[in-house]
């Protein structure tokens, strides 16, 4: 075996020298070196593009902690390091997203090598194969941002190919005609009833009172900001009022995708009773097919995933929520309104007031029932009376809905001669009125929802009677047992015997019974 004298040699590029002492020859081995973007202090400029690198003969650099944590890993090892001066505001993306040969890491940072500020991170992107990562972060004009790829274990080492690119950000800032919401940052004068939404120790979901709302209105857009320090976030509350009979609706809330922004609608009154919620999305939207008339609360949050300072310098602390919709009388029932009520006679009758408006007074009289006297949504019946006594319109049980009846005499502003809310004969709050009618008499029947309450069913009237003045029995004779039936309710206001409806069964009904004596 020859001696040999080993000496190392630089230049780019490692060379181990054999050194033959005796025959005084040598021979060169090139070994790869560590890549020229290996160290913070030494990272790559580089612009919009792909970029191919190298991990292979990396060490590990950086900071020792990253906020992508997994399995409890959150160092990166192995790292390469490009420096990326964002020409513009918008937002940086960083990806290695099936284009390397290993598991990657990605950070991005601010700040000098010594003081080094993460602002993003990601370890394995969304639907990326081999682990590989896909990282989102804001950035701002003639900001330099070092951009830090390695290895989520020290053993996994590769090539790839990193693309770096400058997107427009979703949001930004409001258009100039937009309104600005009333609330400072900071505050919380519309944090509506639900301290809850707050996360807020000791507050409950189920607050009774509200703290306070904003208006807004249909077709509007208004500017609005929130945040969340780590503990408590800011909920902005906006009370929208969907005209009669109803509308389309679109909400649609704007902000920055670095945000989890939460929409809701919600019912008007406390507590809170949620129609509709999205989270995420850019913009977040709810779209409604129909909104039946009434007011409504439409609530936006950020979520905390992310602190949001009032003065972020990315914005994330403004968002812009507009309304949206078409008020309209295109689905509405045919009997609508009073002037056009639909005839009915005794039996079935199917109906809907899912998209009906409020065609009478928004309030019963206060004997038609103890929970209140709100009524709308509102359509409307004739009946021509075939009888002299009794006759009944019920829903119930047959409707799926909070029901009101009302029977008015003498045309849609005629008085009101009965009138029910929740009958105790029947099930989930639904109605029946039994009300004394006049052979030939037309009786207007408004069939409505307690408050703005609506929904489908089924009407029925029923009769007990004849046109037969005095024929009680309706057996087309008036004889004695019709006679036994007067006497026996003698001085009541019993409507079968009252025959001309004074209120009393008197004097007067009795000569019109022995008048009618005989048949029909």
């Amino acid at each position: 075996m020859l001696p040999f004298r080993f000496n190392l040699i630089s230049h780019g590029r490692t060379c181990l020298v054999l050194t033959s002492l005796v025959l005084g020859s040598s021979t060169a081995l090139a070994v790869d070196s560590s890549p020229e973007n290996d160290l913070c202090t030494q990272p790559l400029l580089v612009g919009e593009g792909a970029f191919e690198f190298s991990n292979v003969q990396a060490g590990t650099d950086g900071p020792e902690y990253s906020a992508c944590s997994t399995l409890d890993s959150t160092e990166i090892f192995n790292d390469v390091w490009f420096e990326f001066i964002a020409p513009v505001s918008g937002v940086l993306h960083v990806s290695t997203c099936g284009e390397a040969t290993f598991d990657t890491r990605i950070a991005v940072y601010i700040g000098d090598c010594g003081s080094l500020i993460e602002v993003g991170c990601n370890d394995d992107g969304q639907d990326c194969e081999g682990y590989t990562s896909n990282l989102l972060s804001p950035s701002l004009e003639g900001e330099r941002y070092l951009i830090r790829i390695g290895s989520f274990h020290p053993s996994q080492k590769g090539d790839g190919t990193v693309t770096i690119s400058l997107d427009s950000p979703c949001f930004t800032t409001c258009e100039e005609n937009i309104r600005s919401e009333m609330e400072g940052c900071g505050e919380f004068s519309n944090d509506g009833c639900s301290g809850g939404l707050l996360n807020v120790e000791g507050e409950s979901f189920e607050r009774e009172t509200p703290y306070g709302h904003e208006e807004i209105d249909l077709n509007e857009s208004i500017c609005g900001q929130w945040h969340f320090d780590g503990v408590v976030r800011d909920t902005d509350w906006y009370r929208l009022n969907v005209p009669e009979p109803g509308a389309s609706l679109s909400l649609v809330l704007q902000s920055s995708e670095f945000i989890e922004a939460n929409l809701y609608i919600a019912s008007e009154a406390c507590p809170l009773s949620l129609l509709h919620y999205v989270t995420g999305g850019c913009p977040t939207v709810i779209d409604l097919e129909w909104v039946p008339a009434g007011a409504y609360q439409v609530i936006v949050a950020p979520g905390f995933e992310r602190i949001v300072d009032c003065d972020d310098p990315y914005g994330m602390h403004r968002y812009s929520l507009s309304v949206s919709g078409d008020v309209s009388t295109e689905n509405a029932p045919l009997n609508d309104a009073c002037n056009e009520a639909l005839l009915v006679e005794d039996g079935v009758h199917v109906f809907s007031t899912y998209y009906a408006s409020t065609d009478g007074p928004s309030e019963s009289p206060a004997e038609c029932g103890e929970y209140g006297v709100g009524i709308g949504a509102d359509i409307w019946f004739d009946y021509v009376s075939q009888i002299n006594g009794e006759v009944t319109a019920s829903v119930c049980g047959t409707a799926d809905f909070d029901t009101r009846l009302e029977i008015r005499k003498d045309g849609c502003d005629g008085a009101v001669i009965a009138c029910n809310d929740d009958s105790p004969k029947c099930a989930d709050f639904t109605s029946m009125i039994n009300f004394p009618a006049l052979c030939g008499e037309r009786y207007s029947i408004r069939l409505a929802g307690y408050e703005l309450a609506r929904g489908d069913g089924v009407l029925e009237m029923t009769s007990n009677g004849s046109c037969c003045v005095g024929d009680l029995d309706g057996d087309g004779i008036v004889s004695g047992s019709d006679l036994a039936t007067v006497l026996a309710v003698w001085g009541s206001d019993d409507p079968r015997a009252d025959f001309n409806g004074d209120g009393i069964v008197a004097g007067a009904d009795l000569a019109a019974i022995l008048a009618a004596w005989g048949g029909c």
